[in-house]
C-alpha cells in the first residue's frame, strides 16, 4: 500500500464532527483563496487602478517555487478535501460585486463633508470641489451594485 492510501485510510478511520469538517473546511477554503491569488501573482498577473496598484517584483526562480508549493499545497488539499469529506465553496462573481459595492456604500457616505469635521475644520470651497465628486462616487458604486443584481428568471 503506497503512503498516500495508507493516509487516505487513516484519516478515513478517524471520524470528525460536522463542526471539525466545517472549521477545516472554512481555514483551507481561505488558504485555498489565498493561493489563487499568490498564482496570479506567480504567473506574472497585477491590476493598476488609479490609487492602487500592484508592482510584481517577483523574479522568475522565485514564480517558479511558488508554483511548484503551491501545486504540493494543493495535492494535500485535495486528499483532505476527498478524505474527510470537505466541502468546497463557490464564489459567484456577480454576487460578489453586489455585495462589495454594496457594503462599501458605508465608507463612502463617512467621506461627506459633515462626517469629515471629525477630522477638523473643512473648509467651504474644499466642500464645493469634493461633494459632487463624492456623490458621483457614490451614484455609479450604486450602478455597479444595481448593474450586478441576480435577475429575476422570466
Amino acid at each position: 500500500m503506497d503512503l498516500r492510501r495508507l493516509d487516505n485510510a487513516m484519516a478515513q478511520r478517524h471520524s470528525i464532527s460536522d463542526n471539525n469538517r466545517r472549521g477545516i473546511s472554512s481555514t483551507l477554503i481561505l488558504l485555498d483563496e489565498m493561493l489563487c491569488r499568490f498564482e496570479r501573482w506567480a504567473k506574472g498577473e497585477s491590476v493598476r487602478g488609479v490609487l492602487y496598484h500592484e508592482v510584481n517584483d517577483l523574479t522568475d526562480r522565485q514564480r517558479e517555487l511558488i508554483l511548484m508549493v503551491i501545486e504540493d499545497l494543493r495535492a494535500i488539499m485535495a486528499e483532505l478535501k476527498e478524505s474527510l469529506s470537505l466541502k468546497h465553496r463557490t464564489q459567484y462573481i456577480a454576487n460578489t460585486i453586489w455585495s462589495e459595492s454594496a457594503s462599501f456604500w458605508v465608507p463612502l457616505v463617512e467621506l461627506e463633508p459633515k462626517h469629515l469635521k471629525r477630522y477638523g475644520a473643512v473648509p467651504d470651497d474644499f466642500v464645493d470641489y469634493f461633494a459632487p465628486k463624492l456623490s458621483n462616487l457614490i451614484s455609479d458604486l450604486n450602478k455597479i451594485c444595481k448593474i450586478s443584481q441576480k435577475q429575476s428568471p422570466k
